[in-house]
């Protein structure tokens, strides 16, 4: 028997599970002129903004996790004061 499982809404695989803590282990570990609690908080209502404020921008980027987690991190450094590209 062959099947093929498909998991949409993140019930079998919990694809997001920990990803604040992940957020707050690699804001630890970058050397940033900003403190890592203020790029924390920047992140989460930047990730809220991106996932929740544009649908078709929800859709568009859900396909491509890497440039939409680029996406989030750019712009909450730019949230921050730290618009620099090569950071």
């Amino acid at each position: 028997m062959k099947a093929l499982l498909l998991d949409l809404d993140d019930t079998l695989l919990a694809y997001s599970a920990g990803v604040d803590d992940s957020w707050a282990q690699a804001c630890g570990a970058a050397a940033l002129p900003v403190e890592a609690a203020t790029l924390l908080a920047a992140l989460a209502e930047t990730r809220t903004w991106f996932w929740t404020g544009d649908p078709a921008r929800h859709a568009r980027e859900r396909v491509n996790m890497l440039g939409a987690w680029t996406k989030i991190v750019a712009e909450a450094l730019a949230r921050c004061g730290c618009a620099d590209e090569t950071l």
